[in-house]
C-alpha cells in the first residue's frame, strides 16, 4: 500500500528526470540546427529547415505527451491512494509540482525555436514557394505577431490554446491580474 505509493512517486520522478534530460539534449541539438539554418542562405537554408521543422514538431509532441502522461498517472495514483487509505491520508501528489522543474514543461526554448524556424522557413519560401513578408502586419505574419504589442514575437510563449505571446507581454498582462489565461476571444482565433 503505502510503500507502493512511495515507490510510484520515486519511479515517476526518475522517469521525469530522464525525459527532461532527453528533452534538454535534443533542444540543444535543435537550437544549434536553427542557428545553422539562420546562417545558411538559399537552398541550403531551405534544406536545413526541411529537416528541422519535423524534428521540432516531434519534440513538441514529446513534451506534450509527457505532460499528459504525468497528469493522468498522478490523477490515477491519487485516486487509488484515496481508495486505499481514505481522503487526505495517502499523501497526494501534485502534477504541477512534479512538472514545473522539468525542462520539457517549463522551458520557453522550444516555443522560441519553433517560432524562429517558422520565420526562417517563410523567408526562404518553404511554405508556398515564394518568400512571405514576415514583417509585423505583413501577409503570413499574423501567427508570428504578438496580439498585445503587435510586434514580432520576442521570447515567444505558446499557450495550450495555441495562441502566441511575447513572454514579457504575457507576464505583464498576468501581473495586472486580468483573470483570463487566453487573451484572444474565440471569435478571433
Amino acid at each position: 500500500g503505502d510503500r507502493e505509493a512511495a515507490g510510484f512517486a520515486w519511479e515517476l520522478r526518475l522517469q521525469l528526470h530522464k525525459a527532461s534530460a532527453f528533452f534538454a539534449e535534443k533542444a540543444e541539438e535543435l537550437a544549434a540546427g536553427v542557428e545553422a539554418a539562420r546562417q545558411a542562405r538559399g537552398p541550403e537554408a531551405a534544406r536545413r529547415l526541411g529537416r528541422l521543422l519535423p524534428e521540432l514538431a516531434d519534440l513538441r509532441r514529446f513534451a506534450f505527451l509527457n505532460y499528459v502522461a504525468v497528469v493522468k498517472a498522478v490523477k490515477k495514483r491519487n485516486r487509488h491512494v484515496r481508495q486505499a487509505f481514505g481522503p487526505g491520508l495517502g499523501g497526494e501528489l501534485q502534477a504541477l509540482a512534479l512538472l514545473l522543474p522539468q525542462s520539457f514543461f517549463s522551458s520557453p526554448a522550444l516555443s522560441s525555436m519553433v517560432t524562429q524556424a517558422e520565420m526562417l522557413s517563410r523567408r526562404v519560401g518553404l511554405d508556398g514557394g515564394c518568400p512571405a513578408d514576415v514583417t509585423p502586419g505583413g501577409a503570413g505574419a499574423a501567427d508570428l505577431t504578438c496580439p498585445i504589442c503587435l510586434d514580432v514575437l520576442r521570447g515567444p510563449v505558446v499557450l495550450n490554446c495555441a495562441h502566441r505571446y511575447c513572454f514579457d507581454c504575457l507576464a505583464g498582462y498576468i501581473a495586472r491580474d486580468k483573470g483570463e489565461v487566453c487573451l484572444v476571444k474565440l471569435e478571433d482565433g
